[in-house]
């Protein structure tokens, strides 16, 4: 397989392109890489010791150009992890094709945007070509106020780092309003008034345990679209030890506890370990902190601490345990 890259001049994005076979549809296939370290809410980036997550920012869109070698008689698939504009952009920019889709992950395809022909509708799904195997899924669990959130997304950051060979995914499977953004993000007012407009109360309403049945299903087959094409889908499952999640939890392959009270982690230990296999449990503190315990069968720590906005990092004793599982998956 042929790849030509181009690269903006400005060294904020990559596309590459590669023409893919489906069974009984050919496309080809656009891949938007970010090059530049650093995050768009968070200023000052030179004084930051910790390398953020790429970013773009949209004077980058003027130096932009297409592959050379597109083909536009042929439908392109836009995969990759980037703004919403920068999709819109590159919508526009391909409409001499015949279709444009953009690529789901959790659904595990691609969605039609765009189509001026017959047998396509905007809408319409395109199959991917998915992994022999599926890839990890580990999820995390812990009683609310424990940095449960904070962490799932340092350890994103973390793998992202330490083990950029591996494609990781990180996954939110509740209605809290919150996202990766709220943890990127200084301003915390904002990010407060954001979080409580985006909350969705599904179990405050009248048909609450259809609907929670429903969303937990929803999510289950989210996490296993995921799991065909990443390596590691990390899966924040919400605060509560309750069974109406257990299609999710069955998705999975491994498990995470992070808890700032003892007594609650037994709970989780019985909701996940008949499913999954346990990985960490950690203890966790309000102070910068670390020490690890006496390893049985998964590795147990005291660690803090866990702060919205200032925690990019995990302890290198978990980035080893999973690097090895993923090592070992390959």
């Amino acid at each position: 397989m042929t790849v030509s890259r181009v690269v903006a001049p400005l060294a904020q994005v990559e596309l590459k392109l590669a023409p893919t076979l489906v069974p009984s549809q050919r496309f080809q296939l656009i891949t938007i890489n970010l090059l530049r370290p650093g995050n768009l809410f968070i200023p000052n980036l030179s004084t930051r010791s910790i390398p953020l997550p790429a970013r773009i920012e949209p004077a980058a869109l003027e130096q932009l150009e297409l592959p050379e070698e597109l083909d536009w008689t042929q439908g392109i698939v836009l995969y990759g992890a980037a703004p919403t504009w920068l999709y819109a952009h590159l919508v526009d920019r391909c409409q001499a094709a015949p279709w444009v889709a953009c690529y789901a992950m959790t659904l595990g395809a691609a969605v039609v945007v765009k189509s001026s022909v017959n047998w396509l509708q905007v809408g319409d799904t395109i199959p991917f070509p998915t992994r022999k195997t599926p890839g990890l899924a580990i999820v995390v669990g812990g009683p609310p106020n424990s940095g449960k959130s904070v962490f799932s997304n340092a350890l994103r950051w973390s793998l992202a780092r330490q083990a950029s060979q591996f494609q990781v995914y990180l996954h939110r499977a509740n209605w809290d309003g919150e996202g990766n953004w709220s943890y990127e993000t200084v301003d915390r007012g904002l990010v407060e008034v954001l979080v409580e407009r985006g909350k969705y109360k599904i179990h405050q309403l009248p048909n609450a345990d259809q609907l929670l049945t429903d969303y937990f299903s929803y999510h289950a087959q989210a996490v296993k679209a995921i799991r065909q094409i990443a390596d590691l889908v990390i899966v924040d499952v919400g605060g509560m030890p309750q069974a109406t999640k257990m299609p999710v939890i069955e998705a999975c392959t491994h498990y995470i506890v992070i808890s700032s009270k003892s007594e609650e982690i037994q709970k989780w230990h019985d909701l996940f370990a008949p499913h999954l296999q346990p990985l960490v449990v950690i203890h966790s503190k309000l102070e910068d902190c670390y020490d690890q315990r006496t390893e049985t069968r998964f590795l147990e720590i005291e660690a803090g601490r866990w702060q919205e906005g200032e925690t990019y990092e995990v302890p290198q004793s978990i980035i080893e345990v999973i690097n090895k599982l993923l090592t070992d998956l390959t």
